[in-house]
Protein backbone atom coordinates (compact mmCIF):
# COMPACT_ATOMS: atom_id res chain seq x y z
CA UNK A 1 0.00 0.00 0.00
CA UNK A 2 1.05 2.99 -0.63
CA UNK A 3 -0.11 6.50 0.69
CA UNK A 4 -0.96 9.42 -0.81
CA UNK A 5 -1.32 12.96 1.25
CA UNK A 6 -1.82 16.32 -0.45
CA UNK A 7 -2.04 19.44 1.40
CA UNK A 8 -1.95 23.03 0.82
CA UNK A 9 -0.03 23.52 4.19
CA UNK A 10 3.29 22.69 4.65
CA UNK A 11 4.68 20.65 7.67
CA UNK A 12 8.54 19.82 7.90
CA UNK A 13 7.34 16.61 9.86
CA UNK A 14 5.33 14.14 8.64
CA UNK A 15 5.04 10.55 9.62
CA UNK A 16 2.54 7.87 8.37
CA UNK A 17 0.99 5.72 11.44
CA UNK A 18 -0.02 2.11 9.89
CA UNK A 19 -1.90 -0.43 12.00
CA UNK A 20 -3.44 -3.60 11.26
CA UNK A 21 -6.03 -5.55 13.39
CA UNK A 22 -5.21 -9.19 11.86
CA UNK A 23 -2.00 -10.29 9.84
CA UNK A 24 1.53 -7.63 9.55
CA UNK A 25 3.26 -5.63 7.88
CA UNK A 26 6.36 -7.49 6.18
CA UNK A 27 9.71 -6.62 7.50
CA UNK A 28 7.89 -4.16 10.77
CA UNK A 29 4.97 -6.81 12.27
CA UNK A 30 1.38 -5.30 13.59
CA UNK A 31 2.65 -1.18 13.26
CA UNK A 32 4.72 0.74 10.66
CA UNK A 33 5.63 4.27 10.84
CA UNK A 34 7.78 5.99 8.28
CA UNK A 35 7.35 9.27 5.89
CA UNK A 36 5.46 7.46 3.25
CA UNK A 37 7.01 4.54 1.91
CA UNK A 38 4.70 2.03 0.86
CA UNK A 39 4.44 -0.67 3.29
CA UNK A 40 3.16 -4.51 2.19
CA UNK A 41 0.24 -6.16 4.39
CA UNK A 42 0.16 -10.30 4.68
CA UNK A 43 -1.58 -12.47 6.42
CA UNK A 44 0.73 -13.76 8.56
CA UNK A 45 1.73 -13.56 12.11
CA UNK A 46 4.53 -14.80 14.23
CA UNK A 47 5.57 -16.65 10.83
CA UNK A 48 1.97 -18.80 10.54
CA UNK A 49 -0.93 -17.94 7.80
CA UNK A 50 -3.78 -16.01 9.68
CA UNK A 51 -7.21 -17.86 9.80
CA UNK A 52 -9.90 -14.95 10.75
CA UNK A 53 -13.29 -15.14 9.64
CA UNK A 54 -12.93 -11.52 11.25
CA UNK A 55 -12.90 -8.48 9.09
CA UNK A 56 -9.39 -6.98 9.14
CA UNK A 57 -9.29 -3.45 9.47
CA UNK A 58 -5.70 -1.67 7.78
CA UNK A 59 -5.83 1.95 9.68
CA UNK A 60 -3.43 4.59 8.17
CA UNK A 61 -2.79 8.17 10.37
CA UNK A 62 -0.83 10.95 8.53
CA UNK A 63 0.24 12.87 11.31
CA UNK A 64 2.28 16.04 11.46
CA UNK A 65 5.20 15.00 14.32
CA UNK A 66 5.94 18.25 15.78
CA UNK A 67 2.57 18.83 17.33
CA UNK A 68 1.44 15.72 16.79
CA UNK A 69 -2.01 16.46 15.44
CA UNK A 70 -3.27 13.75 12.77
CA UNK A 71 -3.74 15.70 9.34
CA UNK A 72 -5.40 12.51 7.64
CA UNK A 73 -6.65 9.78 9.09
CA UNK A 74 -7.96 6.42 6.52
CA UNK A 75 -9.00 2.99 7.06
CA UNK A 76 -9.83 -0.09 4.78
CA UNK A 77 -11.23 -3.26 5.36
CA UNK A 78 -9.69 -6.64 4.29
CA UNK A 79 -12.48 -9.67 4.36
CA UNK A 80 -12.11 -13.35 3.19
CA UNK A 81 -14.28 -14.03 0.97
CA UNK A 82 -14.24 -17.65 -0.94
CA UNK A 83 -10.49 -18.35 0.06
CA UNK A 84 -9.20 -14.81 -1.39
CA UNK A 85 -8.75 -11.32 0.71
CA UNK A 86 -11.10 -8.18 -1.02
CA UNK A 87 -10.87 -5.08 -0.10
CA UNK A 88 -14.55 -3.96 0.83
CA UNK A 89 -15.94 -1.04 -0.96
Amino acid sequence: MTPNFITDNSYENIVYHWKTSVGEFIGVGKEAINQGEPVTWSAVENGEAVNTDEPIIINLAVVDSDSEIILAYNALTIILENGYYKVEK
